[in-house]
């Protein structure tokens, strides 16, 4: 993981004391099994060249205080792409050039504009280049890319998630460190902050003076905290634009909207995750219990995490997180209210869901069934040519989903509707489609 900074320019040596890093010096400190080194490929009166890259220890990455919880410990790219993560390492070496507190003998050039080539990388991003150009290219900077070379295995799609990332632009060294802090974790699917009041104040500090004028200002914030509340802080609702909520959020709602109609009082959330829908269902009235129910040992530590943050709150039904998996049959779960399947049957092998559903339908016996996964006919809108997720193992149009839902049905024990959620197109029709089995008032055949 590298961040390189280059100017070539009269005073260009400021640079070295912005940085409060001393060219005759070695820079190399330690942050959590991480090896933090700073250095001048090139110093001179005219012309820096400063690199800071940070040497990893990937086994220090399996370490958690219960030990490790499970594989995805060894399996991830954090420890190799300038993530959240990264910035965390880097913060304390560039801490007096990011916050601007340099001696009073240089403050003077803290917000001089310096010609600077940055190279940053790799990064991975679901982003797409033209994407990342439109969050630079407000800010003045040229933006181009390097991508891994043709001949590897990578596909086309792939081999553009990953690149070494190159700005050039006329800024200040403070000012094009906070574009950094706050654009840098956007391209970051998998934050490593944690999202609270905190953040905003970081938000707003490292975005004064810049975030306001950017044309993708409301899309920045949103992305940078996620959740509406906290998104309420720095944009109140007055002053946003008549923009669509986050897919996600809205799958919740639709979810909450619908058990809400349905009165449901007991809720079972099947590949709960973290706990997201279950911690947005247990503030609605008349639910009595929800059980997050996950495979992952990972997942179901954070949910509960997320859970035990619930306790004492006036008029919460504490979710109960449980492991559990869809592949077996559990008896805890028949007869209850509702069954939610939460954007989770994509991940799972097609010929495998017909036994699954029948176990769901028939065995389990929920009044009703909720169900939601992607509309692949939507993905024309986005620009894809291929599945929203690796990990897919399939995509279906609506007459597809249909058609399934239908033969689920074997004995017409439930009536189904069929919904779309999210943005509706006149031709592709909405991103997540929908279905609600309610079963039908009569006894068990």
């Amino acid at each position: 993981m590298q961040l390189r900074i280059r100017s070539s320019a009269p005073h260009a040596n400021v640079l070295t004391h912005l940085f409060a890093k001393n060219p005759g010096r070695r820079h190399e400190r330690h942050e959590k099994d991480q090896a933090v080194r700073f250095t001048y490929l090139t110093a001179t009166d005219e012309e820096i060249d400063a690199l800071l890259y940070v040497e990893t220890n990937p086994m220090s990455w399996t370490k958690s205080a219960d030990g490790p919880i499970d594989i995805t410990h060894y399996i991830h790219d954090r420890n190799i792409v300038t993530s959240t993560v990264f910035l965390s390492l880097i913060r304390t070496t560039l801490g007096t050039a990011l916050n601007g507190k340099v001696k009073d003998e240089w403050a003077e050039w803290v917000d001089h504009k310096f010609p600077l080539i940055v190279t940053v990388g790799p990064v991975a991003t679901a982003y797409s280049l033209e994407e990342v150009t439109r969050l630079f290219e407000p800010l003045g900077y040229t933006a181009t890319y390097k991508l891994p070379k043709e001949e590897t295995v990578l596909k086309e799609t792939a081999r553009k998630s990953v690149f070494l990332l190159t700005l050039e632009g006329t800024v200040s060294l403070k000012m094009l460190l906070s574009h950094l802090w706050i654009l840098l974790p956007i391209l970051d699917a998998e934050m490593h902050h944690f999202l609270d009041n905190e953040q905003v104040e970081k938000l707003k500090r490292y975005g004064e003076g810049w975030l306001d004028k950017h044309p993708l200002r409301e899309d920045i914030v949103r992305k940078y905290v996620k959740f509406p509340g906290l998104v309420e802080q720095f944009i109140p609702k007055q002053e946003r634009g008549n923009t669509q909520p986050r897919l996600n959020d809205a799958r919740y709602e639709w979810i909450a909207e619908q058990i809400d109609v349905q009165k449901t009082r007991t809720v079972v959330d099947f590949g709960a995750g973290g706990g997201k829908l279950s911690e947005r269902l247990a503030f609605m009235p008349g639910i009595e219990q929800i059980w997050a129910v996950e495979p992952s040992a990972r997942a179901l530590k954070k949910a509960h995490k997320r859970f035990e943050a619930l306790t004492n709150r006036n008029g919460c039904s504490v979710p109960e997180a449980a492991w559990g998996s869809l592949y077996y049959y559990d008896a805890q779960w028949k007869d209850k209210g509702a069954i939610v399947l939460c954007e989770v049957i994509e991940h799972i092998e097609e010929e495998r869901l017909p036994t699954i559903f029948n176990m769901i339908l028939h065995d389990y016996f929920p009044k009703h069934l909720i169900l939601t996964t992607p509309n692949s006919e939507y993905n024309a809108v986005y620009g894809l040519e291929t599945s929203r997720h690796t990990d897919h193992r399939f995509e279906w149009t609506r007459a597809e989903f249909q058609e399934w839902c239908e033969k689920m049905n074997l004995h017409q024990i439930y009536t189904i509707t069929f919904h779309g959620i999210g943005e509706h197109h006149p031709e592709f029709g909405s991103p997540t489609q929908a279905a609600i089995f309610t079963r039908k008032e009569w006894t068990r055949p």
